[in-house]
């Protein structure tokens, strides 16, 4: 598999100009993090400089930018998230790395979730506060009518133009009525993987606590566009507040319920399988609470109560993603081998005594 996620500069040039043919490259820098080939430029428009973000998918992964564009699209037109603005999309070319898009580079600060335990108290709040605000607009969208994976389906592939923001365009994948069983169906290959990870041990152990937490949980709501994947990485913060300043990478997304996506983006905003390792601060209760009060701000008290009333179902479930992609997550961050040990021991910790709630 080709992991190389550079391209030169000819090539970006021309990838600028099928979507913005005026438009000229001034500068490109490659951004260090992610799976996609971004490029950060500066383009001369004519009528002055522009930022622009260009995403495209390397040869040889799946094929992803495609869907992301035309969710940024969507996510821009009928909720409060704040999104960058997408020029255009190609979603096919014999030259070209397509599907690629070219849209804004929103101001903001980025970070790196190994950041986290620099940020002050108030600046933790506020993320957290700003993220709960924009996931109650995110789920009010609605969108969506079964359970399930999402993805985006289109009639013409595009060449250059803006895509539609219709919602028309999202479809579920094996789509799921039932909510019980739409959460079994989602964590099932996970556990059952989990004899080919460090946590083989944990399987029997994990397998029945699973069951009795999605037995026990009481959340008829209807499906929602879920975030899931809110980590620091994936976010632009206001320099000035604090709060946040534009979500990024809207690769993945998940119909669930509000208070399962609550859940997920607790953890992710706490770190994910990094917040287990030894030098990392537990932010979890703070972030916590900065979502519930920012959800309740926006959308009210029903999500933010069934949230509280399932949380220690979801939490296991949050878990069970956490020892099936605990190593691969943290390649990401060149963890060695001692500090992975050390953090699969809290990991493992924290399951054994989750579990103790739910033993059927």
């Amino acid at each position: 598999m080709n992991d190389d996620r550079t391209t030169d500069g000819d090539t970006i040039q021309r990838m600028v100009q099928q979507i913005e043919p005026n438009w000229r490259v001034v500068e490109a820098t490659p951004a260090t993090a992610g799976h996609q080939i971004v490029y950060l430029l500066t383009v001369e428009t004519g009528s002055g400089p522009r930022d622009c973000v260009l995403k495209a998918t390397p040869d040889g992964k799946p094929a992803t930018c495609d869907v992301e564009a035309r969710m940024l699209a969507i996510v821009g037109e009928h909720t409060t998230v704040p999104v960058p603005e997408v020029f255009g999309v190609v979603d096919e070319h014999d030259e070209l790395p397509a599907p690629f898009f070219l849209s804004s580079r929103e101001p903001g600060a980025d970070f790196d979730r190994t950041w986290l335990g620099d940020l002050t108290a108030d600046r933790i709040d506020a993320l957290a506060r700003s993220s709960g605000r924009h996931l109650a607009s995110l789920h009010a969208m609605g969108a969506v009518d079964d359970y399930g994976y999402v993805g985006v389906e289109y009639e013409e592939p595009l060449a250059g133009g803006r895509p539609s923001a219709d919602t028309d365009q999202l479809v579920v994948a094996d789509p799921v009525e039932d909510w019980s069983d739409c959460l079994r169906s989602s964590v099932e290959g996970v556990v059952a993987g989990l004899d080919e990870t460090r946590f083989a041990d944990l399987q029997e152990t994990v397998a029945p606590a699973v069951e009795a937490a999605i037995e026990r949980v009481d959340d008829p709501d209807d499906p929602a566009v879920c975030r899931i994947d809110h980590s620091l990485d994936n976010l632009l913060a206001d320099p000035e507040s604090g709060e946040i300043a534009a979500f990024l990478d809207w690769e993945f997304q998940f119909a669930g319920t509000p208070a399962y996506d609550l859940a997920f983006v607790e953890r992710s905003l706490a770190g994910g399988s990094w917040s287990f390792t030894v030098d990392a601060p537990d932010r979890h209760e703070r972030i916590r609470a900065g979502l519930v009060a920012g959800y309740r701000e926006a959308g009210g008290d029903e999500t933010a109560d069934r949230f509280a009333a399932n949380r220690d179902a979801y939490a296991l479930l949050v878990d069970c993603h956490e020892l099936f992609n605990f190593d691969a997550a943290l390649d990401v961050f060149d963890v060695d081998e001692a500090e992975r040990e050390a953090g699969a021991d809290r990991l493992r910790a924290t399951v054994h005594e989750r579990c103790s709630r739910w033993q059927p």
